[in-house]
């Protein structure tokens, strides 16, 4: 019976031509090998599932073999490539820098690195997270490194590179590896399914690749467990509720729950996300992935119920409240509050629709004719009663006067501009207020409509608006 392989170790890149997502990096080494200017030290840093070990592996393979390819790749079937491949070559140390961390350890080194290779024209130590060396362990190996034998090679692999003493950073060549993106990590899953002769659905690959946040090896050890979960064609919503995460049609439902301003939806929503036994801290990562997509989509112009305020807006509030989550007592209730905030921003007027409201009411306030009532006119209006006639004569006196028009006097009936409907003015207090402010205006009632509006714009947006 065949030993199965994990998807991890039986797909791992053979050639450079495998290697996904860290193409500079595999470009300078082949170079090297041409240009025959191979470094005795060499340091590759990035997270996990980078690449890090598989690039000195494959570095170690093509140095070694007796047999590469024009193009430098290393052969995988001369006696050298072949035993790197399987992990018993005497050529290649691996060495794990967790376990084997301690002065004694580069000691051995020390003593062993003067052996002449068996196979391949180099002997290499590949050090794995190197940063766990002592400080006692790195000041023995400073020397080694300093004066290394001709046919020695040193790879060391990292996470953390800024633990690394700058004495032995300084005398390797660095190359940072990048985070594998999703469409490489999905790019790479395809191979997998389809070599693999699964049924995979589409859906399923954007939800490992979200997931596994930019580590392949993690991706490929989560397509690895989903296939053995699944005999039949493996679902996102079968993906979904093994992983622990919300199915994607929960947030193509928000989205339509947004459109219909439907507040209900929240509640329901997580109600069947907790019944589900979803990690709600996921489903809040999954929220932050939906909307920057969501955003990505309208600035390219496609269809949204949204707009890009209210993508912004949203995750700038998802932002803020994921650095609550650990202190929060009730998830649940966490994740209601942010559904519902999220479908009630549908009514609420953002800064760029306000901005836009008060532009275009400037904009028809400049074309609007000004009327303005002369004492004259006002005594040709239809006869008052004997409480408008006091209203209007003292409002008279004190336009004689020269008093300026504010809009603090509203009357019952705004004057038209025609000039056809009476002016009344309020019927308790009119002749005091008139002696403050004479008659209100269409043109000062419409300012004083415009600055009631910024002030109710400067309460939506929690601050105040100037006017110049």
């Amino acid at each position: 019976m065949k030993t199965y392989q994990a998807i991890a170790r039986a797909f791992r890149p053979q050639r450079f031509s495998q290697v996904i997502g860290q193409e500079h990096v595999v470009s300078t080494l082949l170079n090297a090998i041409a240009l025959n200017r191979v470094s005795h030290a060499y340091l590759f840093s990035g997270g996990r599932g980078s690449g890090k070990t598989t690039l000195g592996r494959l570095f170690a393979k093509a140095l070694n073999c007796s047999n590469r390819s024009t193009d430098f790749e290393p052969c995988n079937l001369c006696p050298s490539c072949k035993e790197i491949t399987t992990g018993i070559s005497l050529d290649l140390i691996e060495i794990d820098g967790a376990s084997s961390r301690g002065i004694d350890d580069i000691r051995q080194i020390n003593e062993t690195i003067g052996y002449i290779p068996t196979h391949g024209s180099y002997k290499i130590y590949l050090i794995d997270e190197v940063h766990m060396l002592t400080k006692e362990a790195f000041n023995a190996l400073l020397k080694t490194l300093e004066e290394p034998p001709p046919k020695a090679k040193f790879f060391f692999a990292t996470t953390e590179p800024h633990k690394i003493p700058d004495t032995i950073k300084s005398r390797c060549q660095h190359f940072p590896l990048k985070r594998i993106s999703e469409q490489n990590i999905i790019k790479k899953l395809k191979i997998v399914a389809k070599e693999l002769g699964n049924s995979v659905e589409e859906a399923v690959f954007d939800l490992i690749a979200q997931r596994a946040e930019g580590s392949l090896r993690d991706a490929e050890g989560l397509l690895d467990q989903l296939l053995s979960s699944s005999e039949e064609i493996l679902t996102s919503e079968k993906a979904a509720l093994f992983l622990g995460i919300a199915p994607g049609s929960i947030f193509d439902a928000l989205d339509k729950a947004f459109a219909g301003d439907s507040l209900v939806f929240a509640f329901e929503a997580v109600q069947n996300i907790t019944e589900s036994g979803c990690d709600l801290t996921a489903v809040f990562e999954q929220l932050l992935q939906h909307f920057r997509k969501t955003l990505q989509k309208i600035l390219s112009k496609e269809k949204s119920p949204y707009t890009d305020c209210h993508a912004l807006i949203i995750l700038e509030y998802l932002l803020k409240i994921q650095g609550e989550l650990k202190n929060t007592i009730s998830l649940p209730l966490k994740l209601e509050a942010a559904l519902l905030f999220i479908i009630r921003l549908h009514k609420k007027l953002t800064l760029e629709q306000i901005v836009e409201r008060l532009e275009l009411l400037e904009e028809k306030l400049l074309k609007a004719p000004a009327y303005i009532i002369t004492p004259e006119q006002l005594l040709q209006q239809p006869p008052p009663t004997q409480l408008e006639s006091e209203s209007k004569i003292e409002a008279l006196i004190e336009m004689k006067q020269g008093a300026s028009p504010v809009d603090a006097l509203l009357p019952k009936k705004t004057v038209n501009s025609k000039l056809k409907d009476p002016l009344v003015i309020s019927q308790k207090a009119s002749i005091d207020l008139a002696k403050k402010a004479p008659l209100l205006l269409p043109k000062t009632y419409e300012k004083h409509r415009i600055e009631t509006l910024l002030q109710f714009a400067a309460i939506e947006l929690e601050g105040t608006i100037k006017r110049h």
